[in-house]
């Protein structure tokens, strides 16, 4: 198991797992922090339970990721 937690993460991900020699087909999802962040934020400020708020981040880790709230 590789956890990354520097930046750029996405391109960072990437590398690791091109050196790392791990079978294609692993979970690579760098949008995850960012979408129960993204979430967190949303229900604070709804003053609702984060388990009652759907949304998600999509794209890139950084300027390129778009937040999609339902």
């Amino acid at each position: 198991m590789l956890i990354i937690v520097s930046n750029p993460l996405d391109a960072m991900a990437q590398v690791a797992f091109a050196v790392s020699g791990f079978p294609a087909g692993g979970d690579r999802d760098g949008g995850v922090l960012d979408t129960a962040r993204f979430r967190t934020f949303i229900a604070q400020e709804l003053g609702a339970s984060v388990r009652d708020v759907q949304a998600y981040v999509l794209g890139g880790h950084g300027d390129t990721m778009v937040r999609s709230p339902s």
